[in-house]
């Protein structure tokens, strides 16, 4: 059996397979949903693990556990969160760029 880390890693990686697949199907986040449900069940509300999560290579991972101790750390899962979206924006912003360079005839 796993146990919460790997389970949370697992659950994140699926939540995102579906995100970009758009492949919901009824139940997908129920084990994301218990794997929380253990981890507030302990004495620290889960405080403890999910800001071990926020340094995982993951960034969907870190976007779980960010989003999950915001109500709890709010300034520490901000700081995460802000900067997911600063690398967000950076690869958009460069896709985004090499479209126009690729659509605009030139080269």
């Amino acid at each position: 059996m796993m146990d919460w880390k790997d389970r949370f890693v697992t659950e994140a990686t699926e939540h995102r397979r579906c995100i970009e697949s758009g492949d919901f199907k009824p139940g997908t986040m129920n084990g994301l949903i218990a794997t929380l449900g253990e981890l507030r069940g302990r004495a620290d509300g889960g405080q403890s693990a999910l800001t071990e999560l926020l340094d995982h290579p993951n960034g969907w991972v870190r976007l779980g556990a960010a989003r999950h101790l915001l109500p709890m750390r709010a300034e520490l899962a901000s700081t995460i969160l802000e900067s997911l979206d600063l690398v967000c924006r950076a690869i958009r912003n460069s896709t985004q760029n090499g479209s126009a360079r690729m659509g605009s005839g030139g080269g």
